[in-house]
């Protein structure tokens, strides 16, 4: 007698061992979590082929059998997944999938899973969930009956295709009319057509200062009205006229267009620019000093091989009459930093 009861007992806790990993595979364990190009439900993606993800867990809806909590057991691990994608939740809901079903895929990827169906375009909505297969233990073979549906979830396009924006800017246009006076300045202060100037290639260094001048003469029997330096820079500049500092420039900034008037004199001048680069490039500058009298024509001094550079500073460098003899003819180059490197503005 004693041995039936424990024939008994023995077969009750292996029913009580084996029956809440079947039933917990079968009917809890499921797909939660579910991504596209890793995040939830996103909207207006413009990856033609998402990258679909999920994980392996409860659902919470399922949890309880019987009035009892299931344990998840250990050892759980996915052998085959199925998903279903719908243009509509209808569709999906009859656990069709009219823009892509998967079929049973015998694998354990639960991320980075392409979408497989038909091309999606511009502005699509896509309604999609997932089922998987899994292994409850290394002693029982892989489940025959597939997990239940996740809970559905939603990706939708955006827009793909150039001809597909047809929407136009707006805003208050009459607060961005520039004023003929301003119009006349993005004409005649800016670098178009000019070229960057730095130190000859064989003989400068590398993420090493570099000093630009350039002195010149301006005509005393003129009345200055003002007088505009037009600068940008790789990577950044600071400006000298007769070694007073007007201003700076740099390369993740607009154009800088500097009021140098009150620096200049009549007869002879100095523009000095100290030009510096952190990373491992040539320091190079691009730019002009744009003279206007109360009559006659402008007077232009562009940044070109008439300029001294070197990249051993000294003193009284940036005034006039200091002695650049030693130093060397600028270079002029279309492109000193390489094809990859971002293109200067056209102003």
């Amino acid at each position: 007698m004693q041995t039936k009861k424990s024939i008994v007992m023995v077969l009750g806790l292996l029913w009580c061992a084996a029956a809440p990993a079947g039933l917990w595979a079968s009917e809890t364990v499921g797909p939660v979590g579910l991504t596209c190009e890793y995040r939830e439900n996103p909207l207006g993606i413009d990856v033609v082929k998402p990258r679909l993800g999920w994980k392996t867990g409860e659902n919470s809806e399922q949890s309880e059998i019987g009035n009892r909590k299931l344990e998840i057991p250990r050892g759980i691990k996915q052998t085959a997944y199925q998903i279903l994608v719908a243009s509509t939740p209808d569709i999906l809901a009859k656990d069709k999938g009219d823009l892509w079903d998967s079929g049973k895929v015998e694998s354990d990827c639960q991320n980075q899973i392409d979408y497989g169906g038909k091309n999606l375009v511009s502005r699509a909505q896509c309604f999609w969930k997932v089922r998987v297969w899994t292994l409850t233990s290394d002693l029982l073979p892989p489940t025959s009956t597939p997990s239940h549906w996740s809970k559905p979830a939603l990706w939708t396009m955006g827009l793909l295709k150039v001809e597909d924006w047809q929407a136009n800017w707006i805003g208050n246009d009459a607060a961005y009319q520039a004023t003929p006076e301003a119009a006349a300045d993005e004409k005649q202060f800016n670098i178009k057509d000019l070229k960057w100037v730095q130190m000859p290639k064989e003989q400068g260094k590398n993420s090493v200062d570099t000093y630009m001048r350039r002195q010149f003469d301006m005509p005393q029997d003129r009345v200055l009205k003002r007088a505009i330096m037009v600068l940008y820079a790789f990577n950044e500049c600071d400006a000298t006229v007769n070694g007073v500092a007007v201003g700076r420039a740099a390369h993740w900034e607009k154009t800088a267009r500097l009021d140098v008037s009150k620096a200049l004199k009549p007869g002879a001048n100095a523009i000095g620019l100290l030009v510096r680069h952190t990373d491992p490039h040539l320091p190079a500058a691009i730019g002009r000093l744009v003279m206007q009298f109360e009559s006659g024509a402008d007077m232009v001094i562009p940044l070109d091989s008439t300029w001294k550079v070197s990249q051993q500073t000294a003193a009284g460098w940036n005034t006039v009459g200091f002695d650049d003899a030693a130093w060397v003819v600028a270079e002029e180059r279309g492109v000193p930093w390489g094809a990859t490197a971002p293109k200067a503005p056209s102003s």
